[in-house]
């Protein structure tokens, strides 16, 4: 099997902002990977973030002005054991209320305001995605080897990185951590998908996914 290119670092992972959008005030993830306490940390600065969030979501549907726009999002898959795909959107990317109006088979695509992404790419540069990132979509199966793959569009413009045999353990180490926050954040930011399985219908909230080390 070819080994992937050496890891490069390309434009930045995400625009900067005079103002967040739709926040009051900057919020920032302030995760760090090594630190039990620091993880708790993120979590209560995380759920913050998030209740504003939802706030401003509420606020921006009825509102017209756009504003500073980021169309982005952040995909995470893996392909071992219990198989998961996760995505977060960016209101500027995919039309809320357009999206959840339609039901669907699954509920792994949630829609927040753009200045929570901007926020949760902010903690992903924590992380050292520029570090490792390669241009263009990961792979959309383990075939190639790959067990997880986190994949992030801004503007159009597509990057991933992935945890693959011939990936250093740095690079791995940092997917897993990148992998586990977006599962924790996924899992706390409020879904409105319908599902078309009538026995799960109605809003969906549901709780992150298992990530395997």
């Amino acid at each position: 099997m070819p080994a992937l290119q050496s890891p490069r670092r390309d434009a930045p992972l995400r625009r900067d902002f005079e103002t967040p959008v739709n926040l009051t005030h900057p919020i920032e993830f302030v995760h760090r990977p090594q630190s039990a306490d620091r993880a708790r940390g993120v979590r209560g600065s995380f759920f913050l973030t998030v209740l504003l969030g939802l706030t401003a979501l509420l606020t921006s549907c009825a509102s017209t002005g756009k504003g500073d726009e980021l169309a982005a999002r952040v995909t995470m898959r893996q392909f071992t054991g219990n198989a998961i795909s996760i995505e977060l959107r960016s209101e500027s990317h995919t039309d809320a209320v357009d999206f959840y109006s339609r039901a669907r088979d699954t509920a792994n695509v949630k829609i927040v305001p753009d200045g929570l992404m901007d926020a949760l790419l902010r903690d992903l540069e924590q992380y050292h995605f520029d570090d490792f990132a390669q241009p263009g979509p990961g792979p959309s199966n383990g075939l190639s080897g790959a067990t997880k793959v986190i994949e992030v569009e801004v503007d159009g413009v597509v990057r991933h990185v992935a945890s693959h045999p011939n990936a250093s353990n740095e690079q791995r180490s940092a997917v897993v951590g990148m992998a586990t926050f977006l599962s924790l954040a996924f899992s706390n930011v409020r879904g409105f998908q319908s599902i078309e399985d009538a026995q799960n219908k109605g809003a969906f909230s549901g709780s992150g996914p298992g990530i395997e080390g």
